[in-house]
C-alpha cells in the first residue's frame, strides 16, 4: 500500500510500472498511459478484480516469504535512484538477513501459464523489467518475487541484470526527453487507451476541413486498405458460417478433427414496453421532457474515400 509520502515521492517520475508501459512490456498500459501518469493528466482509474486481488493477496504473500526463510521484512518505502531522479521505485518489500538486503514483490496473477517452476527465474516478462527496474533505483542486486500461483506459494530469484538495466535507462531517458520535457503525446497506436487519451484532449472540434499532408493521406490509405480487407475477411467468414449453418441443419452440432461447432437455439429476451406503461400511467409529454436527460457527447470518426461516393 503505497503512503501519501509514497505518492508524493512518485509524481512526476517514471516508476518500475511505467517502465513497463514504455517499453511496450506490460499488459496494464502502454507508453500513452505512462505518458499521462507522469504528468499528471490520467483520468480516474476503477479498481479492477486484478487490483483487489493483488491487495489482499500481497500481505500473505509476504507472511509466507517471511515464515518460509525466517528473514525480516521491512515495508517498501519509495527509493528515487541514486543518478537520475526522475527515476523511481516502491518494492513491496526488503528482506533483510544481516547486511544481505534482498528487493521483494509480491504477486498473485489470475493465470499460471506465463509462470515457471519456484526457485527459478520464470516470471513474465513485464515483471522481470518491474524488478530490474526496483534493483536499479535501490541499488541492490537481487530480487525475490513472491508468487501465489495456481494455488500455492512460490518464490522466484532474479539477479541483478546491468545490460538489461542499461536498456532500460536508455529507453527511459529518451522517452523522458522526447516526451515528457516536451509535454509531446508518444505515437499513436491502436490501444484503447490512446483512444480515450485523443477523445479528451479533442473533444470539440471547429467546422475547419484541413488540407491533407503526406503524412496524413499515407495514414488515410492505410486505414482504407486494412478496412477493405477487413471487410474482405468478414464476407468470407460470414459465408463459412452460412455453409457451416447449412450442414448442421437440425442438429444441435457437429464435432470434426480438432474442432467443434455448435449452432443451438437461444431463448428470446425479456423486454418492458415502458412506453405502454407510461401511457397507460396517464404519463404526459411534459413529464417525459422533464424527466429526459442527454448522453456525454462524443465525436464519431468517418472516412469516405472519393470513389465510394462517386458514380
Amino acid at each position: 500500500m503505497l503512503t501519501a509520502q509514497d505518492q508524493e515521492l512518485r509524481k512526476g517520475k517514471i516508476t518500475s510500472t511505467r517502465i513497463a508501459m514504455i517499453a511496450g512490456l506490460s499488459k496494464y498500459g502502454g507508453p500513452i498511459d505512462a505518458y499521462q501518469e507522469i504528468l499528471g493528466i490520467s483520468p480516474e482509474k476503477e479498481t479492477t478484480v486484478d487490483m483487489q486481488r493483488g491487495h489482499y493477496l500481497e500481505d500473505a504473500c509476504l507472511h509466507w516469504y517471511r515464515d518460509q526463510y525466517g528473514v525480516a521484512i521491512t515495508p517498501g518505502k519509495t527509493a528515487v535512484h541514486p543518478q537520475f531522479e526522475c527515476f523511481a521505485a516502491t518494492p513491496d518489500g526488503i528482506a533483510e538477513n544481516g547486511s544481505k538486503k534482498i528487493v521483494i514483490e509480491a504477486k498473485s496473477p489470475r493465470e499460471a501459464s506465463h509462470w515457471g517452476e519456484a526457485n527459478t527465474d520464470d516470471i513474465p516478462d513485464y515483471h522481470v523489467c518491474q524488478v530490474a527496474w526496483e534493483m536499479a533505483c535501490l541499488d541492490m542486486s537481487k530480487a525475490h518475487v513472491v508468487a501465489y500461483v495456481n494455488h500455492e506459494f512460490r518464490c522466484y530469484e532474479i539477479e541483478r541484470d546491468k545490460d538489461l538495466e542499461n536498456q532500460l535507462i536508455e529507453i527511459a531517458h529518451t522517452f523522458w526527453q522526447k516526451h515528457i520535457q516536451s509535454k509531446t503525446p508518444p505515437e499513436a497506436d491502436a490501444s484503447k487507451s490512446y483512444a480515450d487519451f485523443l477523445a479528451r484532449t479533442f473533444a470539440k472540434h471547429n467546422d475547419n476541413l484541413i488540407a491533407a499532408d503526406n503524412e496524413a493521406t499515407a495514414w488515410a490509405m492505410e486505414y482504407f486498405k486494412n478496412r477493405k480487407q477487413r471487410e474482405a475477411y468478414e464476407e468470407r467468414e460470414e459465408k463459412a458460417k452460412n455453409h457451416l449453418k447449412k450442414l448442421i441443419g437440425d442438429n444441435y452440432g457437429m464435432r470434426g478433427d480438432g474442432f467443434t461447432v455448435v449452432w443451438r437455439e437461444v431463448k428470446g429476451q425479456k423486454s418492458i414496453a415502458w412506453q405502454e406503461i407510461a401511457t397507460k400511467l396517464g404519463v404526459t409529454q411534459d413529464m417525459i421532457h422533464e424527466h429526459t436527460c442527454l448522453g456525454k457527447a462524443h465525436r464519431r470518426f468517418n472516412a469516405t474515400l472519393l470513389e465510394e461516393i462517386m458514380p
